[in-house]
């Protein structure tokens, strides 16, 4: 069995999906199950060494409740040849990157919703 190596956009796209779930309150389990595949598939996935196909990408930004877009957030084109990479990190890819970290710490069910409906409460303009 070979082992792929992820690439920066199959790893970026997986850390977008696993920042996704976790605000979601989703397990990798319940993120599998709406897409009818197991959460190992999901754990692949989020590590970036499978590929996410357009068609699931799509499910799982229905499920998510999110644009497609979501998931490319924070990557830049290259000059060279118009692959995508990475952003540097800092400003606001740092902060979410903080953001998720702490709420994934919040162990009660409770508070972690009233969190994610107050950060869901502020208006996007602002």
């Amino acid at each position: 069995m070979s082992t792929r190596k992820a690439s920066s956009m199959d790893a970026h796209v997986g850390a977008k999906l696993r920042e996704a779930r976790v605000i979601g309150g989703l397990s990798q389990e319940q993120l599998g199950e709406s897409a009818g595949i197991t959460f190992q598939q999901i754990q692949k996935y989020e590590r970036g060494l499978n590929r996410i196909s357009a068609v699931r990408l799509y499910q799982f930004a229905k499920t998510l409740g999110l644009d497609v877009m979501y998931f490319y957030d924070g990557m830049e084109e290259s000059s060279e040849d118009g692959a995508m990479l990475p952003a540097n990190k800092g400003g606001i890819q740092e902060e979410s990157d903080t953001l998720i970290k702490a709420y994934s710490k919040i162990k009660d069910p409770s508070t972690r919703k009233t969190i994610l409906a107050m950060i869901k409460s502020v208006p996007k303009d602002s």
